[in-house]
């Protein structure tokens, strides 16, 4: 096995806003994945195929302006939007010698 992973999936309740990119993705849930990485190699190797999938700064607040347009135009619900954000402690970064 490459890593152990935890799952922790954390659901917001009450009225978001994200005015601004410093105050992070815009979100209603957000999933957590933890790994503990046990092969160092093979997970850098694997993780190649992850990077496709993060959002880029442009992706999120081309998204912000949907959000703003969305309520703006009177637009009712949530607009259905999935972003991916990947972070290393300094002892994975270690690890994984990036």
């Amino acid at each position: 096995m490459l890593c152990e992973i935890s799952i922790v999936t954390v659901t917001f309740v009450g009225a978001l806003t994200c005015k601004t990119f410093s105050e992070g993705l815009p979100k209603k849930t957000q999933t957590f994945l933890f790994f503990d990485i046990t092969k160092a190699t093979q997970f850098r190797l694997q993780l190649k195929a992850v990077i496709p999938f993060i959002s880029t700064t442009k992706q999120v607040l081309d998204d912000l302006k949907a959000i703003q347009q969305h309520k703006q135009q009177g637009g009712k619900g949530l607009l259905t939007l999935t972003h991916t954000n990947i972070a290393f402690s300094a002892k994975g970064l270690k690890v994984v010698r990036l």
